[in-house]
């Protein structure tokens, strides 16, 4: 079962590094092995090592969470999962969209749609994920192996949602305000990883679960931004054809094409 779940991530791991070989706005999934570039290699490599590693020690990982709980610890833990709370964070993201487009800012209504967009799909990809692999959440079970259900549910564990919605919104709001401040995209993602931690504190999820889920929230929105970027792009400069009337000096009707 083991060497099923390292087979497991390293297949995840795969789809969703694919995102780094996105050039010139455009996308490629599962390129030809021999142009695959370095750096994607290197990230996938990184990612399925990772991920094996944390789900061999993840039971370990858990129990000293569970043996350190402190009342501070709680509070602060109480916090940080505001950060990926999808009942706070959609109605949000409707709001600032709302509000950019009503004062003209294309600054605001950018991170509007991101955000939505981002969380929306980024979300939709984890929730898949929650279905396909009916792993128990680590309050509700003594082992951490996927598919150790005996009915269907789709309160599982694997990936973490909260997670996904703060590293995908932590992925708008670098890309949107903090470039050329790197300090500011660190606190951006410390917030995000507070928020996964805090999912593992609460006894919600995995190590593995928040560990994916930071992926698909971070990949999947830059995916996400980049096509957006493109087709918007694309759609301002597209040529349009305007069909006019004009009258010549011979007092004459003809039709005016221009593109």
């Amino acid at each position: 079962m083991k060497i099923l779940i390292s087979l497991l991530f390293l297949i995840l791991s795969l789809q969703l590094i694919a995102v780094e070989s996105v050039q010139d706005h455009k996308f490629k999934v599962f390129a030809n092995p021999y142009e695959i570039q370095k750096s994607l290699v290197g990230s996938t490599i990184a990612i399925a090592t990772i991920g094996t590693a944390l789900f061999f020690t993840e039971e370990e990982i858990r129990r000293v969470i569970r043996d350190n709980r402190t009342p501070f610890l709680t509070d602060v833990s109480a916090g940080a999962k505001l950060f990926g709370e999808g009942k706070y964070l959609f109605p949000s993201y409707l709001i600032v969209g709302g509000l950019g487009f009503a004062i003209g800012s294309n600054e605001l209504m950018d991170t509007g749609i991101y955000a939505l967009g981002g969380a929306l799909l980024s979300s939709g990809v984890t929730s898949t994920l929650k279905i396909a692999t009916q792993r128990r959440r680590p309050d509700h079970t003594e082992g951490h192996d996927f598919w150790n259900r005996s009915s269907f549910s789709v309160d599982t564990s694997f990936a973490s949602g909260h997670t996904t919605l703060a590293f995908s919104l932590a992925t708008v709001l670098s890309h949107q305000y903090a470039e050329g401040k790197p300090l500011l995209s660190v606190a951006f993602y410390s917030g995000a990883t507070l928020s996964g931690l805090s999912r593992m504190y609460d006894d919600k999820h995995w190590a593995t679960d928040v560990f994916i889920g930071s992926i698909i929230g971070y990949s999947v929105t830059k995916w996400m931004m980049v096509r957006y970027e493109s087709w918007r792009d694309k759609k301002n400069t597209l040529s349009y054809l305007e069909l006019s009337p004009y009258l010549t000096n011979e007092g004459l009707i003809g039709l005016s094409l221009e593109f």
